[in-house]
């Protein structure tokens, strides 16, 4: 089974790396800022992937219209827009709930506190905004003793880079990791497992802002692709989706939460599906301080073995810069299926 493990990577790594090669490039176009007026050719083809639908000639020479001419009267149902302003502003979200033309909520600008994925469960709905990238990398320690056996894990680096592309509204995502565990059994024998996890490949959608109760929605569809190491691949494709939404309760604090579900595989290779649920409640102490409480329950179907998880956590983070973000966390297992504690710190790097 390791000699087929080790040959179906080799064999992605010999087709992963030219495909790589040619998405980076790609990538580094894609994100490339660019601004597009009413009267460019092709300023209608940018608007509907940057966020500007148009009536009519509404992105010609209509768009054109200054607000004095609007003010009295002239032209006022030429100069309307279907969807968007007519000057092909970019949207920040992908949809909003209500018309409108101001295009409010999406990511952070470059002169605001960056919103990072980490180092909570709870994935963030807003995405990093187009030509921007966002490095979040962080090291976890994993605990936990069950029937006498005793479990380690050490996780690092938890390398997610996010690059936003084509509109404000979407990022592309790669997630890679390291892991090395360590089984002591009540016998006295030892197991030892170390390796690189399968590369995931997703993408980020910013849907909606908030407006009023309505929450801010993001959407993150992904994929590991099997090139860990031998002990550790799935040796498969395993997708995942994840819905995040959250609210901004007051200036001091706001609720996130975040409902997914993956394709997993047990340790006798059997193929199941789990839910996962997370509920967290983030706090702003000052400028640079923030912090967090959440619970996490993680729910296996169809699956005779695995059992539901319940976690709660805590954290800390330190907005060094408007670019900058330290974090520690903690938590513990909530019943007997669960990890009995991890622990683990982090940083945020956007340009």
């Amino acid at each position: 089974m390791q000699v087929k493990s080790q040959a179906a990577g080799l064999h992605c790594l010999a087709i992963l790396g030219p495909l790589c090669l040619a998405v980076t490039t790609w990538f580094s176009l894609a994100s490339m800022p660019r601004s597009a007026w009413a009267d460019d050719g092709d300023c209608p083809l940018v608007s509907c992937l940057t966020g500007s639908c148009f009536v009519s000639d509404c992105g010609g020479q209509q768009g054109n219209h200054d607000q004095k001419d609007i003010d009295n009267g002239d032209d006022k149902e030429e100069s309307k827009c279907c969807y968007g302003p007519c000057d092909c502003q970019p949207r920040k979200t992908l949809l909003q709930w209500s018309y409108g033309t101001t295009f409010s909520g999406g990511p952070p600008a470059m002169d605001e506190p960056l919103e990072s994925d980490r180092p909570d469960f709870t994935e963030s709905p807003l995405t990093v905004g187009r030509g921007v990238h966002q490095l979040e990398t962080g090291y976890d320690y994993t605990l936990d003793n069950a029937a006498g056996t005793q479990f380690t894990q050490h996780s690092f680096p938890q390398t997610l880079w996010r690059i936003g592309m084509l509109a404000d509204w979407f990022e592309f995502r790669i997630y890679y990791n390291y892991e090395i565990d360590n089984f002591q059994f009540p016998s006295g024998a030892r197991q030892h497992f170390q390796g690189s996890d399968d590369l995931e490949l997703g993408a980020k959608i910013c849907l909606t802002p908030q407006e009023g109760i309505l929450p801010a929605m993001g959407i993150i569809p992904a994929m590991t692709v099997p090139s860990g190491s031998p002990d550790i691949t799935e040796g498969e494709v395993m997708p995942s989706f994840i819905w995040a939404y959250s609210w901004d309760l007051n200036k001091m604090m706001s609720l996130g939460m975040s409902t997914d579900i993956e394709r997993q595989r047990d340790d006798a290779g059997n193929i199941f599906t789990e839910f996962g649920q997370s509920i967290s409640m983030d706090y702003k102490f000052t400028k640079h301080w923030g912090g967090y409480t959440e619970w996490v329950v993680f729910a296996p179907s169809g699956h005779t073995v695995e059992r539901t998880q319940h976690y709660a956590d805590g954290g800390f983070t330190y907005l060094w810069t408007n670019n900058i973000q330290l974090d520690a966390e903690v938590g513990v297992g909530l019943n007997a299926a669960a990890n009995n504690f991890f622990a683990g710190n982090g940083a945020t790097l956007r340009f």
